[in-house]
């Protein structure tokens, strides 16, 4: 099990040693099993990220104009997809390859190290392969 904690991990924080020992007296059992407790530093919490993400998505016709479209079948938005990704301790957004740079664009313009651009390849199969772009 993984805990990300924001901040230092190095016993500078009474609030995180509390919690760092909390975990640890709740799990004890577990690792008598086996189990492993690893606590990771991360600069942003998952309720910023989410809350971040929810806005990205909310607001995308703003910050990015044109960019999205409209299924004609469904009416659903096509174009951008992702989410909060824990291990990334980032938002990132999954664009279509063919409009990456554009995309690229318009996340740079909103001066925030909290997203990240990835982009989709389709393949043969349907499924989508990504690599990092920004």
């Amino acid at each position: 099990m993984t805990v990300r904690l924001v901040g230092a991990l190095d016993e500078t924080s009474s609030i995180v040693d509390v919690v760092k020992a909390s975990v640890l007296t709740t799990a004890q059992s577990l690792m008598a099993r086996g189990f492993t407790v690893e606590f990771q530093s991360v600069r942003y919490s998952r309720a910023e990220l989410e809350q971040l993400a929810i806005r990205l998505f909310a607001t995308v016709e703003e910050w990015a104009p044109g960019l999205t479209t409209y299924s004609s079948r469904t009416g659903a938005r096509t174009g951008l997809g992702g989410g909060w990704d824990a291990e990334k301790n980032r938002v990132v957004l999954e664009v279509p390859h063919d409009e990456s740079q554009a995309w690229i664009e318009q996340v740079s313009a909103l001066n925030d190290d909290r997203i990240t651009v990835e982009t989709s390849l389709p393949t043969p199969g349907g499924i989508e392969s990504r690599r990092p772009r920004l």
